[in-house]
């Protein structure tokens, strides 16, 4: 099959990244023809050793230009961010026109790639599949909103974006947490499947023992984003005394966050950390003794990269990879936006180390179970029945 993978950006290495470069080599092992189609892209900050192994093509911008959005992103969000969906319409219609005209069929996964498939599908007369990581967050209760917020860029979400996710001919959830979600926002049933481990780095260098006496470290790597729960890690420290804590990542709670760490006086063992390159990372994991996701999301392709490592990951039921692990055998478990009881895992880490090594044994092997050909298997079981259908539609 002639196949072209959307995604709204690949200029930084983060979960849908590696997702789409991962998904794209996998297709291409098993004999399809993949192109992967972007607005703008980085190949040397972006995953570049998988980066290299598949055909990108992105709309073309002028250099200086994607500089100065770049630089002034935060800025521009900030005075703009009620407008960004009439921005990023934009640039999806754009996305929409470079996808060639011999592609048979469309998969996308970032929102709001769905917007530049959907637009592609109708021109080329294709049909196309979502793997829905997350719905708009437009649609998500849990996020705050300001009026502003909610009233205008109201009918780019409730008119324009549930339209046109109506022509797609299968949607993917990552979870069968996310389907009721992503059901409910666009009455549709999707299909959860379970994405596989995608290794975005081929650092592995191997774990650094904690001596004894000497506190123990614990991870968080992610977005610094309400949803991603950054507040909950830094609050359990305090109730974790011989426990340090890195936090790798950016976003717009980094303010917020600081004055969390100062407020707590925290700052001799909280330790905000902006993005890293994959070797620097990888030395993060090797020197640390316990892994915290305890974010409110579909999945969480970094809890496994933690599990591959040979980390045990604390997690919480509104995560959705609860599904494919258990309490005290695979991970450890908190409820949800628990400091409290984050910190009690964190130390039980540190007195039970023979019992944690065994838990990320066994997390390790959760993450080899689930495989990439099984979900490629899936997608082209979704291609097929969508081709019949449009043959059909057409004759």
């Amino acid at each position: 099959m002639k196949i072209g993978l959307l995604i709204p950006y690949l200029r930084e290495p983060a979960g849908g990244e590696i997702q789409t470069l991962t998904l794209a080599i996998g297709l291409q092992s098993a004999g399809h023809d993949v192109i992967i189609y972007t607005h703008n892209a980085n190949s040397e900050r972006c995953y570049p050793q998988l980066f290299s192994q598949v055909r990108v093509k992105s709309v073309t911008l002028p250099n200086s230009l994607q500089d100065k959005l770049q630089a002034n992103k935060r800025t521009l969000m900030s005075l703009f961010a009620a407008f960004r969906p009439y921005y990023e319409l934009l640039l999806m219609y754009q996305l929409s026109r470079i996808v060639d005209n011999d592609r048979e069929v469309l998969l996308c996964t970032n929102m709001p790639s769905e917007w530049a498939a959907g637009l592609a599908s109708r021109r080329l007369r294709v049909p196309w599949v979502w793997i829905c990581n997350e719905p708009p967050f437009y649609f998500d209760s849990r996020i705050k909103k300001s009026l502003w917020r909610t009233i205008v860029p109201w009918p780019v979400y409730n008119l324009w974006d549930k339209w046109i996710v109506k022509s797609a001919s299968q949607i993917f959830s990552l979870s069968s947490t996310a389907k009721p979600y992503i059901d409910k926002v666009y009455g549709v049933n999707c299909r959860p499947e379970y994405l596989p481990f995608m290794p975005g780095s081929k650092f592995r260098p191997p774990h650094v023992p904690r001596k004894e006496g000497e506190p123990i470290r614990a991870l968080f790597v992610a977005s610094f984003s309400t949803y991603k729960r950054p507040q909950d890690a830094i609050e359990a420290m305090q109730y974790a005394p011989g426990a340090t804590l890195n936090l790798i990542g950016q976003g717009y709670m980094q303010k917020e966050l600081e004055e969390q760490i100062k407020r707590l006086n925290l700052q001799d063992r909280v330790h905000l950390i902006p993005r890293v390159d994959d070797k620097t990372l990888a030395d993060y994991y090797a020197n640390s003794d316990v892994f915290i996701h305890t974010a409110e999301q579909a999945w969480g392709l970094v809890a496994f990269d933690a599990m591959d490592r040979g980390l045990p990951v604390i997690t919480c039921p509104a995560c959705a990879i609860i599904e494919v692990m258990q309490d005290g055998k695979t991970g450890l478990f908190v409820p949800n936006r628990d400091p409290v009881a984050i910190a009690e895992k964190i130390r039980w880490v540190g007195e039970h180390g023979a019992e944690a090594e065994k838990i990320s044994k066994a997390g390790h092997a959760v993450v080899a179970s689930l495989s990439m050909e099984r979900y490629v298997r899936a997608l082209e079981e979704a291609f097929t029945s969508a081709l019949e259908k449009n043959a059909a539609k057409r004759k």
